[in-house]
Parts: C-alpha cells; sequence; structure tokens
C-alpha cells in the first residue's frame, strides 16, 4: 500500500506490485480540490514580481518526481542500494536545487544506515590511517572518513575538517581535484556560503583545464544567486558555460539562470531574450512552464 501525499492537493492511495526484485511503478497526476485554486494576479510595472518560485526555495519539487517516489519504495522494503543509486542521480542533476539535495541526502543517510554499521566503518579507516607509515595509505583513509561522515553519517563538520586537511597534507594526492569540490560542496551545504564561494573559486583558480570545471562554474553561480544575491557574477558565470561549453549538462540550466538573474537585476528584456532562446533550444526542457511565465509577467508589465 502506498499513499502519496503533497499540500494542497488530494493524496493518492494505491496497491504497488512487487515481482521479485523489481518494482512496476504507476505515474499519477495529483489533482487539486475544488477551492484550493490560487488566483492569478496581473501584475503592474510598479509591483515587484516574482514570475515563478526562487529555484533555491523549490523544495517541493523533488517529491513529485517519479525516481524520488520509486526510491522511496526501494527504501519501505528494504532495497537500500537500488534506491541509493536512484537518488545519487537526483542529487546530482544541475537543477536540483540545495534544498532538494539537503532533502536527498537526508534520505541516502537512511539508506547507509540501513546497509550497515558506518561508525564502526569510520573507526577502521581511522586506525588505518593513523598506523601507518604509507603517505598514499594515510590519505585514502582520511578521504574515506571525510566521504562516511559527509554521506553516510551527515557529519559535515567532520567531514570538513578531514578534508581541510587532506587538502593541506596531500596538495598532489589523488583526490586532491574532488577534494576541493566535495568540501565546497559539503560548506554548501552546511550553510557556509562565503566559504563554499572561497573554495570554488580556489579550484576554478588551481584547476583552470580539468573536465569539472562546468560543473564548479555552475555550482558557484547558483550559489551566487540563490544564496548570496550576487546576480551580476552569477551572470558572468553562466556566460562562461554558455560560451565555452554550450554543450554540456549544465547548458540548459545556465540560460534559464542567467534569465532569473536578469530578471531580479531589473533586465526584463534580457531575461525575456533568453527564455526565448530556452524555449528555441529546449522546447522538452524542464524549465519551460517557468520560462512561459516570465514571458506572459514581462508583457503584463508593458
Amino acid at each position: 500500500e502506498i499513499e502519496l501525499m503533497h499540500p494542497n492537493f488530494s493524496p493518492v492511495r494505491k496497491t504497488m506490485e512487487v515481482k521479485g526484485n523489481r518494482i512496476i511503478t504507476l505515474a499519477h497526476t495529483l489533482k487539486q480540490p475544488r477551492g484550493t485554486h490560487t488566483k492569478t494576479i496581473r501584475p503592474s510595472r510598479q509591483q515587484a514580481v516574482e514570475p515563478y518560485p526562487n529555484p533555491s526555495n523549490a523544495t517541493a519539487g523533488i517529491l513529485e518526481r517519479p525516481t524520488y517516489i520509486e526510491a522511496l519504495i526501494h527504501m519501505t522494503i528494504g532495497e537500500y542500494r537500488k534506491a541509493l543509486i536512484l537518488l545519487d542521480s537526483l542529487k546530482e542533476r544541475p537543477e536540483t536545487s540545495r534544498g532538494d539535495r539537503l532533502l536527498i541526502a537526508a534520505k541516502m543517510q537512511e539508506c547507509y544506515r540501513g546497509l550497515g554499521d558506518f561508525e564502526r566503518a569510520l573507526r577502521v579507516h581511522e586506525r588505518r590511517g593513523r598506523s601507518s607509515t604509507d603517505d598514499k595509505t594515510k590519505a585514502m583513509a582520511l578521504w574515506q572518513t571525510a566521504n562516511i561522515r559527509a554521506t553516510c553519517l551527515g557529519d559535515y563538520l567532520g567531514a570538513e575538517r578531514d578534508l581541510v586537511r587532506y587538502i593541506a597534507s596531500y596538495p598532489s594526492g589523488v583526490w586532491i581535484e574532488q577534494a576541493y569540490l566535495r568540501l565546497a560542496d559539503i560548506q554548501s551545504m552546511a550553510g557556509d556560503f562565503n566559504a563554499a564561494s572561497r573554495t570554488y573559486r580556489r579550484y576554478l583558480a588551481r584547476f583552470p583545464s580539468r573536465p569539472d570545471r562546468p560543473k564548479a562554474l555552475h555550482a558557484l553561480a547558483r550559489l551566487l544567486e540563490n544564496e548570496q544575491e550576487k546576480y551580476q557574477e552569477a551572470v558572468e558565470l553562466y556566460d562562461i558555460i554558455l560560451a565555452e561549453f554550450p554543450s554540456s549538462e549544465y547548458a540548459e540550466n545556465a540560460l534559464f539562470h542567467r534569465a532569473h538573474c536578469r530578471w531580479y537585476m531589473g533586465q526584463i528584456d534580457k531575461a525575456t531574450a533568453d527564455c526565448r532562446n530556452y524555449s528555441d533550444r529546449y522546447p522538452d526542457g524542464f524549465r519551460m512552464e517557468a520560462c512561459r511565465k516570465l514571458i506572459n509577467s514581462a508583457q503584463a508589465m508593458r
């Protein structure tokens, strides 16, 4: 028995069929009850209009994704590894907001706790690092403890401490690039946005031509836009992604969020042009509805 619930929507109760290790899921549209529809307000030129929700706060969106629902079903019947694969794929998608990533991270930690005793695994790696005289072994143990703390236990402060130590002690280590990105991500998840911004900038300065450069540019731009409201700086980073990495998985999101930044900077015409460009390039894109709302809002203001 599965029950799906969401604020302002009628709950859906269905029986899911389980065959062996495979779960067959059915997609449903949640219907809004009568009397709960919101009133459309026609904006004036003087009104401050927000054409769509701030992406940093869009945590409700993840609850409606079939992949997330399927992961929860796997968790319910104890298939934690399958749930982790689904949750990790959602967590790494460019359009996933910080709020959604925090929710996904919490579910992943539940899965890891269901799989085993990670406190014990942490102690094993710590002992290995202390007892070894080999730098590679010590570096690997430190890297492992940082990942267990962050991913399995939700200990972001402990993970940050381990990663700072790794970067300082092993500047040429095998995991040095990933350590910078992991550290910045953990600092952002913990709410230390200034530290996360500094770490992303250090990574971009030290590794200007690495494959993960568009990922770091995108992550920093989203942080500047959503958490610090530094829209002009974010636009400059989105410009780099669109100019240097137009075919990357981050280009679509960069185009949409550049429009978002320009809207809040009062550059309505440029924001509208970006949304029209998005509609032409990504007719089935994840942000199509938001772009339509922005274009309609801009037209209503004229």
